[in-house]
C-alpha cells in the first residue's frame, strides 16, 4: 500500500492495467457457483469431497445418502469456486423425503452458474440433465467403467471419465470446469486489485490521491 501511495497518482497505463483487473475482483467478491448433480449414488458426494480436499459429505455405496444439500468454498487453480452437493435427483419418487430432495437439488441447479452432471460409469446411467441449464457433464467410477460406458468412451471423447478414489482425471476435469465458467485470467506476478468501487472511480481521474485511510488494495493474489 506505501508503494502504491508514494507512485500516486498512477500513470495511464498503470490504471488502465488496474480497472480491467475489475471482473476479477467481482469473481473474488461472489465466487461462482457450480452445482454437483445426477441420480442418487452417482459420486457426486466423492468428487465433493475430491476438489474439497477433505471429507465434508457422506459418502456410502446406497442410494439417497445426501439429502440435505452440503455447501462449500474451495481454491481451483487460484481461483474460489463454491460447489454445492446436491441430493441425487429422483424423479417419481414415492416418499415425501424423496420428491423434497429433489426439488430442492433442481432449486440449486437453477441458481447455480454450471451444473457439473455426474453419470455413474459403474453402471448403466441414461439419465438426461435438464434442459435449460449451463451444465458440464462427466463420468464417474473412471477406474471401473462398466462395459457399456467403456464402449461409450471409446467411441467419443466428449465426456471426461475421473476416478474421485485415485484422482485419475480430476485435474483434467477441474481444466474443463473452469474453462466452461469463462472466468477472467489470473495476473502473472502479485498485482494490485481495485476491491472498493471508489477505488475504480478514481482510477478513471486524474491527478487525485487517494486517502491513506482507504484499505482498497491487497496484493499477492
Amino acid at each position: 500500500w506505501k508503494k502504491l501511495c508514494d507512485h500516486w497518482p498512477p500513470s495511464p497505463q498503470t490504471r488502465r492495467e488496474i480497472s480491467r483487473r475489475a471482473p476479477l475482483v467481482a469473481v473474488m467478491k461472489r465466487p461462482p457457483v457450480v452445482a454437483l448433480a445426477g441420480l442418487p449414488n452417482a459420486g457426486k458426494s466423492s468428487l465433493f469431497n475430491c476438489l474439497l480436499e477433505e471429507e465434508r459429505s457422506l459418502v456410502f455405496d446406497r442410494p439417497g445418502t445426501t439429502r440435505d444439500t452440503v455447501t462449500a468454498t474451495t481454491s481451483l487453480r487460484g481461483y474460489p469456486v463454491s460447489l454445492v452437493d446436491c441430493a441425487g435427483l429422483e424423479p417419481g419418487a414415492r416418499t415425501k423425503l424423496g420428491r423434497e430432495a429433489t426439488a430442492m437439488a433442481r432449486k440449486q441447479m437453477r441458481e447455480a452458474d454450471l451444473v457439473l452432471w455426474i453419470h455413474d460409469g459403474s453402471r448403466r446411467d441414461r439419465a438426461v440433465p435438464p434442459a435449460g441449464l449451463s451444465v458440464l457433464e462427466a463420468v464417474s467410477h473412471g477406474d471401473r467403467l462398466s462395459p457399456a460406458w467403456g464402449k461409450r468412451l471409446a467411441e467419443t471423447a466428449r465426456l471426461p471419465a475421473y476416478s474421485a478414489l485415485s484422482g485419475e482425471g480430476v485435474k483434467h476435469l477441474e481444466g474443463l470446469l473452469l474453462g466452461r465458467l469463462k472466468l477472467p485470467p489470473l495476473p502473472v506476478e502479485p498485482a494490485p486489485l481495485p476491491f472498493a468501487p471508489e477505488l475504480r472511480k478514481l482510477l478513471r481521474a486524474t491527478g487525485r490521491r487517494v486517502p491513506a485511510c482507504l484499505p482498497v488494495f491487497i496484493a499477492g493474489v
